[in-house]
């Protein structure tokens, strides 16, 4: 299917669906996980290619040898090496585009043209837009019946807006709330009631924690010079490194997704009834 001006063809490969969204200059394979296992790898007729030219190239892979892997399995750890060779970028250029898809019961496309409009599509429900401008004014609202409004005010729910003193505010009624915040001093909580508790929060020195109240405490730290760790579940630790040319991905299988770009955190979390 085509989606403006990017191609999408799916296949599936043993466990999971695979799906490649082919932009201008790059091909993105994004993967749906069931197994709690992380896999994107580079190769020309199957895995998952995050594919920058103009910057460097960033390839997540796993092979027998395992050069270079980022994996969530319930027998052994993530690791994401980065080899003297290559080097792990998720980065946004002027003439990119940023996609993130997710295959299976709906297709989730995120992308970031080169005026920085942002489109998030749910195939299953309704289109969902996600708009990002000159001046960073970001909202996303959707209801329970899957309608999708675009409005930005100072007083309204269900907005998620990104402005200049990066303030950010993810709201989702009925079953649930999810709020995201950044404010000057750089304050963020990212809340998701029910059957769980989720807080991100940065302070003015940078530091962040994510929490999970029903599996384990995960701490993620952001220093001045951009040392990140991300730890998941009992079973298991992630360890996520970057330097000071490197952004930071964010990946927590059956919880949420979250691609923390150079200027804005993207998250999208995996919630009871759908995928936002």
């Amino acid at each position: 299917m085509r989606l403006r001006h990017r191609t999408v063809c799916c296949l599936s490969l043993r466990h999971r669906t695979v799906c490649c969204l082919r932009l201008r200059q790059r091909t993105v394979w994004c993967v749906r996980l069931r197994y709690r296992d992380c896999v994107l790898y580079e190769t020309e007729t199957q895995g998952c290619v995050l594919y920058e030219t103009e910057i460097q190239d960033c390839v997540l892979y796993e092979i027998e040898v395992q050069d270079c892997v980022l994996c969530e399995t319930d027998i052994q750890d993530g690791v994401l090496c980065e080899t003297e060779i290559q080097e792990c970028v998720l980065s946004e250029t002027e003439v990119q585009d940023c996609v993130l898809c997710e295959t299976d019961i709906q297709d989730c496309v995120l992308c970031e043209t080169e005026t920085q409009d942002c489109v998030l599509y749910e195939a299953e429900t309704q289109d969902c837009v996600l708009c990002e401008t000159e001046v960073q004014d970001c909202v996303l609202c959707e209801t329970e019946t899957g309608d999708c409004l675009l409005f930005e005010t100072e007083v309204q729910d269900r907005v998620l807006s990104e402005t200049e003193i990066q303030d950010c505010v993810l709201s989702e009624t009925e079953i649930q709330d999810c709020v995201l915040y950044e404010t000057e001093v750089q304050d963020c909580v990212l809340c998701e009631t029910d059957v769980q508790d989720c807080v991100l929060c940065e302070t003015e020195t940078q530091d962040c924690v994510l929490y999970e109240a029903e599996t384990q405490d995960c701490v993620l730290c952001e220093t001045e010079v951009q040392d990140c760790v991300l730890c998941e579940t009992e079973t298991q630790d992630c360890v996520l490194f970057e330097t000071e040319i490197q952004d930071c991905v964010l990946y927590e299988t059956e919880i949420q997704e979250c691609v923390r770009l150079r200027y804005r955190t993207v998250c999208c979390m995996r919630l009871r009834y759908r995928t936002v």
